[in-house]
């Protein structure tokens, strides 16, 4: 007969322990995405500020050499202006002083001897002691001066110095009325000379109104010659040099 033995009670299930729920870990400062985003952004401004300061930085600098550049381009042309300019100056000047004398800013004195002589007989119709040989002197200051003017190389001077076609032209036709006005008045010399020979009182009168006409129109001629060459001086940048009409010349007051 079997023996019944005791039954071993039944344990009871131990119970689990409630799962926890997932904790979000907080990342370090540095790792957290809005500080990234933020940085990233800030850094991002920083290289631009930079790449546009750097830029500007570098127009700049290539705008002070182009300023510096052109400045000192038109320091050169102003300086090549400046001594063809002086050249002529000095080559007119000498000539004109063998004619007469130079006044500061105003046309030259030019044949004072000779012009108040030929007013004399026009006026008068007498011949004034030394007469002939005033007029001889004449002619021969005014062909000197003349062939002085003719034999500077104006065009070569200027040329390739940076006048302009205006400028040029005040260069060459200053030259060319001057000589035309000293040739004139070396005309106008040698026909008061034979007035002054002319035994015929009519022929000598007839004479003497023709050499002042000549005298006149050389005045003329050669006072616009003036008024160019002063413009020229202006051009070439000479200082000193009146702008605008010159007292004495015709259009110019007195």
């Amino acid at each position: 007969m079997a023996i019944k033995g005791k039954r071993k009670p039944k344990s009871k299930p131990v119970a689990r322990a409630p799962k926890r729920a997932p904790v979000q870990v907080t990342p370090p400062w540095p790792q957290r995405r809005w500080v990234q985003v933020t940085a990233a952004f800030v850094v991002g401004l920083f290289v631009m500020t930079l790449f546009v300061w750097i830029t500007n930085g570098l127009r700049q600098d290539r705008a002070n050499a182009d300023a510096a550049a052109s400045a000192s381009a038109q320091a050169g042309a102003a300086s090549k202006k400046l001594k063809a300019a002086t050249a002529w100056q000095t080559a007119a000047d000498g000539a004109l002083a063998q004619a007469g004398t130079l006044n500061q800013g105003l046309p030259p004195t030019v044949f004072t001897d000779m012009s108040a002589a030929i007013d004399t007989m026009d006026t008068k119709g007498t011949v004034p002691a030394g007469a002939e040989q005033t007029f001889t002197d004449a002619q021969a200051a005014a062909k000197k001066a003349a062939d002085t003017l003719t034999a500077f190389d104006l065009v070569g001077t200027i040329r390739n110095k940076g006048f302009n076609e205006l400028q040029a032209t005040a260069f060459t036709n200053s030259k060319e009325r001057m000589i035309e006005g000293l040739q004139l008045y070396g005309q106008a010399a040698e026909v008061a000379a034979l007035a002054a020979k002319a035994t015929d009182p009519a022929q000598a009168e007839k004479l003497s109104k023709v050499a002042a006409d000549l005298r006149d129109s050389a005045a003329l001629v050669f006072n616009a010659g003036w008024q160019e060459y002063q413009s020229a001086l202006r051009a070439g940048g000479v200082a000193n040099i009146p702008a605008g009409p010159i007292p004495g010349l015709p259009g110019g007051g007195a």
